[in-house]
């Protein structure tokens, strides 16, 4: 296989782009200083302390913890039934209804929380917490399906007897 050097070089220019700021901001995370400057003056981590000593913080984070156990569990209850089902199918379907589960990849993720949101949450008076669960299981499912159904197609099932055949 021939290597284009000019693809490598463009792919570690993108890496270095996306990698770039978030060896900055974790550096600087660690300064002392109020304001960011790079590179840091002296280290501390008195940010990191003041973060998780902050009651809001603690609440949100705990909250946001709840909710993807939760989305997560429920995402395997619902795409592990669903998977199996979709392997051991002969419908003439079913790669209309993978696609159909497989949907919500395609659009971005804050297009689909801005319309949750809008449509739970103000449209429905849905509670917050629910419309985000409702939310990290629509996005969590397709990937349960994908991962769990891909292993299933692998799978050698034995053929089921028909009876008077």
């Amino acid at each position: 296989m021939r290597k284009n050097k000019m693809l490598t070089v463009f792919a570690v220019l993108v890496f270095c782009f996306l990698i770039l700021p978030l060896i900055i901001i974790t550096v600087t995370a660690f300064g002392k200083g109020s304001a960011i400057t790079f590179p840091i003056e002296s280290f501390s981590v008195k940010w990191f302390v003041k973060v998780f000593t902050t009651k809001s913080f603690r609440i949100s984070f705990l909250t946001s913890l709840e909710i993807a156990m939760l989305a997560t569990v429920i995402a395997l209850l619902v795409g592990i039934p669903a998977a199996y089902a979709l392997a051991r199918s002969g419908l003439k379907g079913k790669n209309l209804i993978k696609s159909v589960f497989l949907s919500p990849t395609i659009v971005p993720g804050i297009v689909i929380g801005f319309v949750l949101y809008q449509f739970l949450v103000l449209t429905l008076r849905v509670p917050v917490f629910m419309g985000l669960l409702a939310g990290h299981f629509m996005v969590t499912l397709p990937y349960v399906i994908r991962v769990v159904g891909s292993s299933l197609e692998q799978f050698d099932f034995p053929q089921r007897k028909r009876h008077g055949v």
